[in-house]
């Protein structure tokens, strides 16, 4: 069974497969890009199991190593990312490891029998009624009282600084707890499952206990939710169009849904969503209109085609400042006193912690008898702070030049009418017409 057979039902899909069965099969239609903020997510949770499998449960202890994370390892689209350790990093993960240390502390003090599992792969088969699926559980903790009863917990871990996420009926983590369940259940009396989000970049960490019978209930939704997927990607295989699949858009689930760009019934809810409020936003009245219900007109219960597809895109920038207007008018509401149903003001993301007072802190750490390489981290100055710190001199600024590399940017859309030259873009199969067996796998034979 390919990785791909084995991550259809990974537990992060299952809000999304539970509440739109069609949409995992238009999904399987669109390549899996690689991200270079998931691979640091990635690289995150390997600093945290370090921090948590040593035995020290100090994330600092690994500040400056290097993390090499292989995204799509072993396919066409294998990339290779490395993220430093620091202090930034380092921050973030130690507030998750001391969770997770001070809970597995509280469980020892009432005199369980605690066992802790980082990185623990879980087979979710059983859950799922599906053969070899399986996911990661950041932490589980398995906790045992004298009599035999028990309790588990089961940690997750989001480095993302995205929408603070609830456990509270949480369908990727109750996926996890009922998969840890089945496999834990058969040599502990667990009576409850405590579920815990942590999103230290956020200050945010949320937890719900689930009665064990909850969860072995909530498995009978999952293998239905998952046989129902089975079937519409067999309709769709079949005729290739979503004209019979099971869609129903919503903004929670579709958020990280790959089909979003090709599924129609996302299209129709966006694009009548746009018609049906802006009248209340003058400013872009009369533009955003007559091209939101022209495209809209066109989808059909097919997939969107491209024909249709230039049609969005010419709405694109349109809807975006519809976008932006609608939340600056719905903040400058709250702040005016307004209440606007189901919104309220929150304080965003705290800024990155500092000393208040250096010059006490040096002295207060060379009482400690720190070393200086403990006290300072030397870092080498940008290509842009060099060449500040130049400028007067040509001369030595151009000895630097041969030593600065720059990435090409992205590649991105544009008008046609927009100046910057056109990519020749190749088909991915086109960009290996040149490689023989003989040539590049000689040495396989």
């Amino acid at each position: 069974m390919s990785d791909t057979e084995h991550a259809r039902f990974s537990p992060s899909k299952m809000e999304r497969i539970l509440a739109c069965p069609g949409s995992l099969a238009l999904e399987e239609q669109c390549p899996d890009k690689v991200s270079k903020y998931a691979a640091e997510g990635s690289a995150a949770h390997q600093l945290a199991q370090w921090a948590l499998s040593d035995g020290r449960f100090y994330a600092y202890a690994y500040q400056g190593r290097m993390i090499e994370v292989v995204e799509r390892k072993g396919t066409l689209e294998e990339q290779t990312f490395w993220f430093e350790a620091d202090e930034d990093m380092c921050d973030a993960v130690q507030v998750y490891v001391d969770a997770v240390k001070g809970n597995v502390e509280r469980l020892v003090d009432r005199g369980l029998r605690v066992n802790l599992y980082v990185e623990q792969k879980v087979d979710t088969s059983g859950v799922l009624g599906v053969p070899g699926q399986f996911g990661t559980a950041d932490a589980i903790i398995l906790a045992e009282a004298p009599d035999g009863s028990a309790l588990l917990e089961v940690h997750d871990l989001k480095y993302g600084k995205g929408v603070p996420v609830s456990a509270v009926q949480n369908r990727q983590l109750m996926t996890y707890g009922a998969a840890a369940l089945d496999w834990f259940g058969a040599i502990a009396d667990i009576a409850t499952v405590e579920l815990f989000i942590h999103m230290p970049r956020r200050d945010f960490m949320d937890s719900w206990p689930v009665e064990a019978q909850t969860l072995i209930n909530f498995g009978d939704d999952l293998k239905a939710g998952a046989q129902q997927a089975l079937i519409e990607i067999d309709r769709f295989k079949h005729g290739m169009s979503a004209e019979y699949l099971s869609l129903f858009p919503g903004n929670k689930h579709c958020f990280f849904c790959r089909a979003k760009g090709i599924c129609p019934a996302y299209s129709k809810k966006a694009l009548g969503t746009v018609i049906d409020q802006f009248d209340d936003l003058d400013a872009v009245e009369g533009q955003v209109a007559p091209k939101v219900k022209a495209s809209t007109a066109r989808i059909d219960r097919g997939l969107v085609p491209l024909h249709q597809l230039a049609e969005f895109m010419d709405a694109v920038d349109l809807v975006e400042d519809w976008c932006r207007a609608v939340r600056g008018r719905a903040e400058a509401e709250l702040q005016a006193g307004y209440a606007v149903p189901g919104y309220k003001l929150v304080e965003g993301r705290k800024g990155n912690r500092d000393w208040t007072d250096r010059n006490a802190v040096e002295d207060l750490m060379k009482s400690m008898r720190l070393k200086k390489e403990e006290m300072y981290s030397f870092k080498l100055i940008s290509p842009a702070k060099a060449e500040k710190l130049l400028k007067d001199n040509q001369r030595r600024w151009k000895r630097l030049l041969p030593l600065i590399a720059r990435p090409d940017g992205q590649t991105t859309v544009a008008p046609a009418s927009d100046k910057r030259p056109e990519i020749d873009a190749k088909p991915l199969i086109d960009q290996f017409e040149d490689m023989t067996v003989e040539t590049e796998f000689a040495d396989l034979v």
